[in-house]
């Protein structure tokens, strides 16, 4: 774990130790695995700012869409997108598909995640997910990684051509893609 973390909250998740820790821009949820990756990071005095400057850049793709009235995000590390799509757009419907359980439960007791009636979190397979979903949406958002890579599932031509088939007429997909 890199130095600048203090050791926080630890706990096994399906395929990797998922850790929160204090760095000095906030809260962090870290997945470790041969190497750890940040996946959300939240300022607990401005819990709606968005540190990472991925999630800034994914938050500001919903401009590209007037008024976007679903949005579905696929990955959901500490919850941060969600939570600043659900301030941003109060009308808005959200979904977001996270593949760990455990990821869920962090982001909850750890980052404010609240799931209700505007934001469902469902515990699913992304890339069995977004084939089978009978919704479309005005934004899709695709950031499913580990701390190693994306699963190569949803980094297939296949996965993205039926993500692109689940988008409405104008509608956008934003994929955090690490190079």
């Amino acid at each position: 774990m890199p130095a600048r973390f203090r050791q926080g909250h630890r706990v096994n998740g399906q395929r990797w130790v998922l850790q929160v820790a204090e760095r000095p821009e906030g809260k962090a949820l870290i997945f470790e695995g041969t190497e750890a990756l940040v996946q959300g990071l939240i300022d607990p005095a401005r819990p709606l700012d968005a540190p990472l400057g991925y999630l800034r850049a994914a938050a500001a793709a919903t401009c590209a869409v007037e008024a976007p009235a679903r949005m579905l995000v696929l990955g959901l590390g500490a919850g941060v997108l969600p939570r600043v799509l659900e301030a941003l757009y109060p009308a808005a419907e959200l979904h977001a598909v996270e593949l760990d359980p455990a990821v869920v439960e962090v982001a909850r007791e750890h980052f404010g995640l609240q799931p209700g009636p505007r934001l469902q979190v469902h515990v699913a397979d992304a890339a069995d997910w977004v084939p089978s979903d009978p919704r479309a949406y005005d934004v899709l958002f695709l950031d499913c990684y580990g701390p190693d890579d994306m699963p190569e599932a949803v980094s297939r031509a296949a996965f993205f051509d039926a993500a692109l088939d689940h988008l409405t007429p104008g509608g956008v997909l934003v994929a955090n893609i690490l190079a």
